[in-house]
């Protein structure tokens, strides 16, 4: 069953966020992971938050095993705001979109 999870570490900056996504190629990560439905982050800098959508809560957690220890190189705070599963999710509707080219 797809889950949502919302991630919003106090005080993300866009520079971090951005370096985060940099470690992953840096250390041959596929992205997007496996499992990986949708990926938004969002937000003004000092406040940048993610929403994703995995195929299931295994899927997830086996990303979260790679992710933890790159936010804590990185200087996210991960301590004061834990990821929150927001729920099942119910229905996916996807259109092909995104910023990177």
């Amino acid at each position: 069953m797809p889950v949502l999870i919302r991630y919003a570490p106090p005080g993300l900056t866009k520079a971090q966020y951005d370096a985060v996504g940099e470690a992953f190629q840096e250390r041959g990560q596929q992205w997007p992971a496996d499992g990986l439905i949708a990926h938004i982050g969002f937000g003004p800098d000092g406040d940048v938050r993610v929403s994703e959508v995995w195929e299931s809560r295994e899927k997830l957690e086996a990303f979260q095993q790679t992710l933890m220890p790159i936010l804590q190189e990185k200087g996210v705070n991960i301590e004061g705001d834990a990821p929150e599963i927001i729920d099942e999710v119910h229905g996916i509707e996807t259109v092909k979109y995104s910023t990177q080219e």
